[in-house]
């Protein structure tokens, strides 16, 4: 799946049109992707007992900043772009994403594998959660992919030279600290 057919996606929808007709002034600060590499998992309802449906965990937001407002707003694709207020963290104004450049997520996810591979990590992925952002003049995607046996890796990729900036393996265990009583 490509960056463009989500762009596309966003651009077709009227929500998208009326936000961007009532906030003249609003640009693309960042992402939101997550794709669940697990499969649909069989969701049993209390009315069909016995009937399964397929659930996903797919979701993508763009997120845009209004700067005469100081505002950020989301749209959620996955719920047929709705719009939703969020919070600004950090004193000065998020960076623009450019909508324009298209790269694949199959590419990115192979960066990965290949690093993977290399680095000697044999799990199998599970989730990728990706931010897309501009930094030092570059867009990135900043990723937490989680993988088997509790383990997740952060990465950044340069999405404009496609590679892999920072690779971090680390366990679940890592980052939450169990206490003895």
């Amino acid at each position: 799946m490509n960056f463009q057919f989500y762009v596309e996606k966003l651009k077709g929808s009227s929500e998208y049109e009326e936000f961007m007709k009532n906030n003249k002034g609003a640009i693309p600060v960042s992402g939101f992707l997550v794709m669940d590499k697990q499969g649909a998992e069989p969701l049993v309802t209390s009315s069909k007992l016995g009937q399964s449906k397929e659930k996903s965990d797919n979701q993508q937001h763009f997120d845009f900043f209004v700067p005469e407002e100081k505002k950020m707003f989301s749209l959620k694709l996955e719920k047929g772009c709705e719009l939703s207020s969020i919070d600004i963290f950090g004193e000065s104004p998020p960076k623009e994403i450019d909508l324009d450049m298209d790269f694949d997520f199959n590419e990115v996810e192979d960066l990965i594998l290949s690093r993977m591979e290399k680095e000697g990590v044999k799990n199998k992925i599970q989730k990728l959660l990706f931010s897309l952002q501009k930094k030092d003049g570059k867009h990135y995607l900043i990723g937490t992919i989680f993988i088997s046996s509790l383990g997740l890796l952060k990465v950044s990729v340069d999405v404009e030279d496609m590679k892999i900036e920072d690779f971090e393996k680390k366990s679940f265990f890592d980052i939450v600290k169990i206490k003895k009583k």
